[in-house]
């Protein structure tokens, strides 16, 4: 990953006040993740990072856009983000990250940071995204209107019924 230079903290660097560092997310860097939740977007990423006692505390806070696919039409749509999260880290053998601490390397104790920036901003749409009712680009008649009258399956249709007339001859059978 190319990008993953660019968003990476020298924790042996980090003054004992701490220290306030500010990124921006652009298409270079969705686009070098090469996922394909997220091909473009502006997102503006400031973090604080501090000594703790047991390691360091990361603050997060992101604000900004991103250009989804729309449920609805699947043409691109604009989603604004939100989000905040605050990760502990603890300086260690090898890099672990268990979901609640991170742990790295203490001889390298480099924190990257450009996967959690990516995860904290894909939890931060929403699990359902459209475009307003009736501003779609695209015609999709068939989702917006009257839904056809669900087809009738008759029982001699149904591979239950036919699993039934077997139960019922293998009883028969047995008698």
């Amino acid at each position: 990953m190319e990008c993953s230079r660019l968003y990476k903290v020298n924790l042996l660097d980090v003054p004992a006040e701490g220290s306030d560092l500010a990124w921006h997310l652009d298409d270079d860097f969705f686009k070098a993740l090469e996922q394909i939740e997220i091909e473009h977007g502006s997102i503006d990423a400031a973090l604080r990072v501090r000594h703790k006692a047991d390691g360091y505390e990361v603050d997060v806070d992101m604000e900004g856009n991103v250009d989804i696919p729309c449920d609805r039409c699947l043409e691109p749509m604009s989603q604004d983000v939100e989000a905040h999260s605050t990760l502990t880290v603890r300086l260690g053998q090898a890099y672990d990250d268990d979901g609640d601490i991170i742990t790295v390397a203490a001889d390298t104790a480099e924190l990257d940071l450009a996967w959690n920036l990516f995860e904290m901003v894909v939890l931060a749409i929403p699990t359902h995204h459209t475009h307003p009712d009736g501003q779609c680009p695209v015609d999709v008649p068939f989702l917006v209107s009257e839904s056809p009258e669900p087809r009738s399956v008759s029982d001699a249709d149904s591979p239950f019924a036919k699993l039934k007339d077997l139960l019922a001859q293998g009883d028969a059978d047995n008698k």
